[in-house]
C-alpha cells in the first residue's frame, strides 16, 4: 500500500537527489585565522585572502593553508565579525594549480576556495591587538 502512494512522487523526489556527474574535491580545515587581506583580480573583482593555521599536535609543526573568499556575504561576515587568531573551520573547494617557474620546471600548488566558514571561538579586538 505504501508503495503504490509514493510512486506518484518517486519522479520528483528522484530529481530532488540527484548531483551533477562532476568530481569535487573538499577540504575542511580547523585552525587560527590570519588577519585576512582584500585584493582586486586582474578582472577587478573583489576577493578576501586569509591564511589558515593548522597544528594537528600540541608541539607539532604547523601547515599554513591559504583560503580564497570570493562570496560578498562571507566577506562581509569575516570583516564585520571574524578577527586574528580566531578559531574556525573552514570548508573549502580544493583544486590543484599546475604552473611552470622561471627555470622552466613544473610545478603545483592548492587553491582553497571558501564555501563555509565558522567560527568555533572568537578572539575579541583587544586579544588580537595585543598580540601584533
Amino acid at each position: 500500500m505504501l508503495r503504490s502512494t509514493l510512486s506518484p512522487l518517486r519522479p520528483a523526489l528522484t530529481g530532488m537527489f540527484q548531483r551533477n556527474a562532476s568530481s569535487v574535491a573538499t577540504m575542511t580545515l580547523i585552525g587560527r585565522i590570519t588577519q585576512p587581506q582584500t585584493a582586486t583580480t586582474q578582472a577587478g573583482k573583489e576577493f578576501l585572502s586569509y591564511s589558515v593555521a593548522v597544528q594537528p599536535k600540541r608541539d607539532g609543526p604547523t601547515s599554513w593553508f591559504e583560503v580564497g573568499v570570493f562570496s560578498e556575504n562571507q566577506i562581509k561576515f569575516i570583516n564585520d565579525y571574524v578577527n586574528k587568531g580566531s578559531l574556525v573551520q573552514v570548508t573549502c573547494d580544493a583544486s590543484r594549480s599546475v604552473y611552470e617557474r622561471e627555470d622552466g620546471s613544473k610545478a603545483s600548488s592548492l587553491r582553497l576556495f571558501q564555501k563555509e566558514i565558522n567560527v568555533l571561538v572568537f578572539k575579541n579586538v583587544e586579544e588580537a591587538s595585543e598580540e601584533q
